[in-house]
């Protein structure tokens, strides 16, 4: 019976040490999600401040227009050039510190005004990098989403000879 009875206590020891340990490795991780946090942080504005140096006439986050970043016709020239270029989207989104739907919205925004103002086919190809047939799914469809899809899951702007030809109206 004593036996069992320092078996118990020595079992209540060990116990006991185990939930100190437990406790340390808890706080432990605790302060390592609070350092990682602070690090992330400080990536973050890092890289802004890299993006920034890169093309200083960016903006970050407006908070008067609810978090939205405006184009002006500056970053709008900017990214006309980055086209001609064949700069792929997800670079261009990094230089302009904008999302790639963001910078795929622009690009179909800029392309429909263009269309809209009466500019010929082939100045529009050229100042941004599409084919014809993107540019006739721009201005006859509203599948918006279709659009953003084209421009944003393909590395450069989109060839659309391969697009079926029951989505070209």
């Amino acid at each position: 019976m004593r036996d069992l009875t320092q078996n118990v206590k020595q079992t209540n020891t060990s116990v006991k040490a185990i939930d100190k340990r437990v406790d340390k490795l808890t706080n432990v991780i605790k302060e390592l999600r609070t350092i990682t946090k602070k690090f992330v942080k400080q990536q973050t504005k890092l890289q802004t401040k890299q993006i920034k140096s890169f093309n200083p006439n960016i903006k970050t986050k407006n908070k008067s227009t609810g978090g939205k970043n405006l184009w002006d016709a500056n970053e709008d020239q900017i990214l006309i050039q980055q086209l001609t270029q064949k700069m792929p989207i997800n670079d261009i989104a990094t230089a302009h510190n904008r999302t790639p739907t963001a910078i795929a919205s622009r690009i179909i925004k800029m392309v429909k005004e263009e269309i809209n103002n009466g500019i010929v086919n082939d100045d529009i190809i050229r100042n941004f990098n599409v084919d014809a047939n993107f540019i006739n799914l721009v201005s006859t469809s509203n599948d918006i989403k279709m659009l953003l899809n084209m421009l944003v899951n393909i590395p450069n702007i989109p060839n659309t000879q391969n697009i079926p030809n029951e989505l070209i109206k």
